[in-house]
């Protein structure tokens, strides 16, 4: 169904689309734009306005609703303040009205606009941005960019400034484009009064994109969350730069840069990326990130995939997840050893056993069951990851086979530490048969890169 720009929908055709409908009955006053519609003549309900801005001009001083028709619309759109409150959606899709300008910016105190609409360069680019949000508060912004030959944006969005730039949701669909360069940058004119804070990614679609360098770019930026969404095979761009209270959870990133997250170093700008938050994000490839000098309050939570963080900061960093218990070594009752190979130690004869290892956040649990030892400490290559870390030899309490065994055994207790060795387990003998041994320890491991043994 189309509708005639002479005779556009009203709020109570029949078959005006229930999501419209629902819009204008919401936000009140309803206008429609054509790219074929007339400014002089357009008029609330009646006919077509050929431009947003005329549109917006129309509309009562409490706002309303502006539906695009399908179409350009080569045009700055300007968000106005407060009370006017604007809804703006539908089938049309803007450009910039010339190279280096952007189709959308606001004034001080736009607050509580929802845009839902398809964006594309101007065919000669722009070293500028896309959207200008300066001003926004309380926001909601639907856009899907539209490819326009190899002609990008220098900036998708870019937040922050003297007007404001607060409480603000994304929902970003860029898919098979050029650029732009940073997708997301985040700005504060070098003074943290400026910060855009307290900012919202909704379920971002960032797929199959060239010439990206940085999708979201948040260094000048205070509690901004970046929650679910696929960004996926936009091959050498780096996903995030994080500011200060940085929070992603939720999300896939794939085959993007290797170090998907890259902080600046402590002092560059005004904010320095502490308190960032990591959760439930699915990582593929091995993933490289150093964490700067003077930097201290990560939390790294229940991610997936191979990860390598350095931390080169002066504050703690918690690891989380939990691995699952891990078979590092294990044998038949035939005494057959899959996996490991043991020093000092050997079956116990007639068992099937093994040794078993997981991590849960920062503590590391040790199982060991049907060994036995030598005089000489059994010895075991221990994994990254789940090491006590250096220093002096410490003992680490456990349970042997006597409180629990149905044979005899010479010790009662499994005493285990890593001595002058951070990589090597020592489980001190002799032991005649370890029928159950455990043992738990605290590691500053960063998360491992790689799970070591089979899933048990």
């Amino acid at each position: 169904m189309s509708w005639h720009i002479d005779h556009p929908p009203s709020a109570t055709d029949p078959q005006f689309t229930s999501q419209y409908r629902a819009s204008a009955d919401i936000t009140g006053a309803l206008v429609f734009v054509s790219p074929t519609g007339n400014d002089t003549q357009g008029a609330l309900g009646k006919s077509a306005f050929a431009t947003i801005g005329a549109a917006i001009t129309a509309l009562p001083a409490n706002g309303g609703t502006i539906v695009t028709l399908l179409g350009e619309y080569a045009e700055t759109v300007v968000l106005p303040a407060r009370p006017k409150v604007i809804n703006l959606m539908g089938d049309g899709t803007l450009i910039p009205p010339s190279a280096n300008t952007p189709v959308m910016t606001a004034v001080a105190g736009s607050d509580s606009h929802q845009v839902k609409l398809k964006v594309t360069p101007h065919a000669s680019g722009s070293t500028g941005a896309a959207i200008e949000m300066n001003g926004m508060r309380n926001c909601t912004l639907d856009i899907t960019s539209v490819a326009n030959s190899s002609a990008k944006f220098a900036i998708g969005f870019k937040m922050g400034g003297a007007n404001g730039c607060y409480n603000n949701h994304l929902k970003i669909t860029h898919q098979q484009c050029t650029g732009p360069t940073t997708l997301v940058k985040c700005y504060n004119e070098g003074t943290n009064a400026t910060n855009p804070n307290v900012n919202y990614i909704d379920d971002p679609w960032i797929y199959a994109n060239a010439s990206i360098t940085t999708i979201f770019d948040l260094a000048e930026s205070t509690l901004f969350e970046i929650r679910g969404g696929g960004i996926e095979s936009n091959t050498g761009a780096t996903v995030l730069i994080p500011g200060q209270f940085t929070k992603a959870r939720g999300g896939w990133w794939e085959a993007n840069a290797t170090a998907s997250i890259a902080p600046r170093a402590s002092g560059v700008g005004t904010v320095d990326p502490k308190g960032v938050s990591l959760e439930d994000i699915y990582f593929s490839g091995a993933q490289t990130c150093t964490i700067p000098s003077g930097i201290e309050d990560w939390s790294v939570l229940n991610c997936h995939g191979s990860m390598v963080f350095t931390d080169a900061g002066s504050g703690s960093i918690a690891w989380g997840g939990n691995t699952g218990w891990r078979a590092i070594s294990t044998w038949d009752a035939a005494g057959t050893v899959t996996g490991a190979t043991l020093t000092n130690a050997a079956p116990t004869s007639g068992q099937a056993g093994g040794i078993w290892t997981r991590r849960i956040n920062n503590t590391v649990e040790l199982m060991v069951q049907y060994l036995t030892t030598s005089a000489t400490s059994a010895q075991l290559a221990w994994p990254a990851g789940f090491r006590r870390g250096s220093g002096p030899s410490s003992s680490l309490g456990g349970y042997a086979a006597a409180p629990l065994s149905l044979g005899s055994t010479t010790g009662s207790t499994l005493s285990a530490g890593f001595g002058s060795s951070t990589t090597v387990l020592n489980i001190n003998g002799p032991i005649t048969a370890i029928i159950l041994g455990y043992a738990t320890w605290l590691t500053s491991d960063v998360w491992p890169a790689t799970l070591p043994g089979t899933a048990a």
